[in-house]
Parts: structure tokens; C-alpha cells; sequence
């Protein structure tokens, strides 16, 4: 009897405390303004083009620098009409089929200066004082640097055309999941100390000089024609991506935030918890890979507004971000932390 009474007791805390703590969303306390990610005005569809099958463009779009953004993603695609699969057969017979590679969205990013906020749903879980410490308490930037927390979000309405592209390919990607929180830099130690990074990429050590750092304007300058380097590895544009930390010598927030959500794909491509299907080698199968390739991936703001374009990781912003890319920047009290579509690009042999 005595043993029901204490358990009976120990189900109405953890009643009270569930209660207590989800009662916080949106409390007086919380400072995290945003509505929750709308599919059909947010995300910028046509970011899923250009579509290529069997080595011809057959849907294409006009990207941000007025021309046709087929030129670059062909650049990683087979040229070839036909492939072939021998690991994937029946009775022993390669699979023979079309070459195919589009766009998808592959993950939601998100950085915010409020920990526990999630514009993707609308919503900010009241932890206390969890996450904000630090001297920059991770709000505002200063003369040193600019720190945000960073989220990636599997979202359920952008997985059914990943369930019918996996199907046209006949192979199962790393993006069939429903709705879940994937990563969260509130957890990660590593996130706030750019010495704790250096166990994921003790490389970064080399890369800190000004020659390296240099070097990075080669990204930089292909990225205004929608291009990336496939060399510079380290480089996100302009910018380095080490130290690994969310600490970002970008003062801008905006500019900031993207080069952090690029660190958080550099980690989970290292840590092999993304895979890459991209080019020749993803036709048969997406595969995990401890160096990621910049060009699969494009970024597009779907909060506080929504971006016209995807974006190569790195743009310099000064072509992009206008004040409207935030609206804390016009007037007080508006959404201060962003939501990015996460697009990669997908081959695979179809049918």
C-alpha cells in the first residue's frame, strides 16, 4: 500500500513539473516573437529547380544573379542519360535507369538570440536560466563577436516529396523522419567554447592564419555567381567556419546566424549524421561522409520574411540581406531570431 502511495506521489510531480514547465511557452517571461513556419508562403518552392533527368534540364528557374541556376548544379550532376546500380538488383541484375537530380528540402535551421525558442513552431519553452550565461548571454553582438543558438528541424509537410523522390530512386535517404528536433546547440558544450570544438575539428588550428583566411575570398567571390569552391573546404564564403563554436566575428546578427547554421551542417557532416547524395557517387545511394561538400546545400530565409532566392552559403550579405531579412532591425519588439530553409541537392538513378 505504501508502495502505490509513493508512486501515485511520484506521477503527480512529474505531472506538476510537465505542467509548470509548458505553461512557460509564451509566459510574460519569454522573449521569443515569432508566428509559426506557413509551407505555402514561407518556403520558396521553386528552389526545388532546376530538375535534371537524364542529363537534360527539364525544369529550370532564374536564381538571384538573373540567370539560369542550371549552369551550377550540373557542375555535380552525371552527364551521362543512363546509370546503372549493381548494388541494388533483383535476381542478381543492376538496376539500369535514368540519372536525376533536383533540389529538396532537406532540414529546417534555425538561430536564435533566445534560448529554447523555435520560430518554426511559434513557440519558446521557458527553461529559467538554462543557456544564458556567458558574457555575451547570447542576445547581442558585440565589438568581439556575435553568438546565437542554433536547432535543425525534420519537418513533416517537406518530407512527402522526399518519400516519393526516395521512391522514384528506389533507395531510402537520411530525410524520412516525421517532425522532430534533430539538433540543438543548448546542449552542446562545444557551442560555447571554441577550445571544446577543436575535438571535432583539430584542423581548424592550421586554418587560423592569414593566408588561409585570404583565401576565402576565392568562395566569396564565387558565390556571388552562384558557384562554390570545392577546395576551400573551410571557408563559408568570406568567412572561416572555424572555431566551430556560435561565436561569429560577424557583428551582424543576420550574416552571423547563417554562418553559424553552415558550422552546425560542418559538425553533423563530420560526425556522420548527414549523408551526402550528391554527384556521380549518390546515383545508387546516399553515403556518410566525414568532409561535406558546400555544394549540395543552398539557403533560403523563410523567418522573420521570406527570401525571393536560395542563397550559396557564404553570399556576401551586403547583396542580400536587407533590413527586412530581420524586422528587429526596424522597429522594437519585432522577431529577432531567424528560420532557414536548408535545401540540398539530390541525385540519385530513378525508376
Amino acid at each position: 500500500m505504501k508502495n502505490n502511495v509513493n508512486i501515485k506521489k511520484l506521477v503527480l510531480t512529474f505531472l506538476i513539473f510537465g505542467v509548470s514547465t509548458f505553461t512557460g511557452i509564451n509566459s510574460a517571461e519569454a522573449v521569443c516573437k515569432s508566428g509559426m513556419l506557413n509551407p505555402i508562403s514561407d518556403i520558396r518552392w521553386s528552389c526545388s529547380m532546376p530538375i535534371i533527368l537524364g542529363g537534360i534540364t527539364v525544369a529550370d528557374v532564374t536564381s538571384a544573379d538573373g540567370k539560369s541556376a542550371s549552369r551550377a548544379d550540373k557542375m555535380g550532376s552525371s552527364g551521362s542519360a543512363l546509370c546503372v546500380c549493381a548494388d541494388q538488383n533483383i535476381l542478381g541484375v543492376p538496376r539500369v535507369g535514368f540519372s536525376f537530380a533536383m533540389n529538396l528540402v532537406f532540414r529546417i535551421g534555425e538561430a536564435v538570440k533566445d534560448p529554447f525558442c523555435f520560430p518554426t513552431l511559434g513557440f519558446q519553452i521557458n527553461m529559467g536560466k538554462w543557456g544564458a550565461g556567458g558574457a555575451d548571454q547570447g542576445r547581442r553582438g558585440t565589438g568581439k563577436n556575435t553568438f546565437s543558438y542554433t536547432h535543425m528541424i525534420s519537418f513533416l509537410p517537406t518530407q512527402i516529396l522526399n518519400l516519393f523522390i526516395d521512391s522514384l530512386c528506389m533507395q531510402l535517404s537520411d530525410t524520412n523522419s516525421p517532425f522532430s528536433i534533430l539538433y540543438m546547440s543548448e546542449f552542446m558544450p562545444q557551442a560555447r567554447s571554441s577550445e571544446l570544438a577543436l575535438i571535432l575539428a583539430p584542423e581548424s588550428i592550421l586554418f587560423a592564419n592569414p593566408v588561409a583566411q585570404g583565401y576565402c575570398m576565392i568562395d566569396s567571390a564565387l558565390t556571388t555567381i552562384e558557384l562554390t569552391d570545392p577546395i576551400g573546404y573551410w571557408c563559408v564564403g568570406g568567412h572561416s567556419i572555424f572555431p566551430l563554436s556560435n561565436h561569429s566575428l560577424e557583428v551582424d546578427y543576420v550574416d552571423a546566424a547563417s554562418i553559424n547554421i553552415a558550422k552546425m551542417i560542418f559538425q553533423l557532416s563530420r560526425t556522420a549524421q548527414i549523408f551526402s547524395c550528391y554527384g556521380v557517387p549518390g546515383l545508387c545511394s546516399c553515403f556518410p561522409t566525414l568532409m561535406w561538400n558546400k555544394r549540395e546545400f543552398r539557403f533560403q530565409i523563410a523567418k522573420p520574411s521570406a527570401d525571393s532566392f536560395c542563397r550559396r552559403m557564404g553570399k556576401p550579405s551586403i547583396l542580400w540581406n536587407t533590413p527586412n531579412k530581420n524586422s528587429a532591425l526596424m522597429k522594437a519588439g519585432g522577431e529577432d531570431n531567424l528560420l532557414f530553409m536548408i535545401w540540398r541537392r539530390r541525385d540519385c538513378c530513378a525508376l
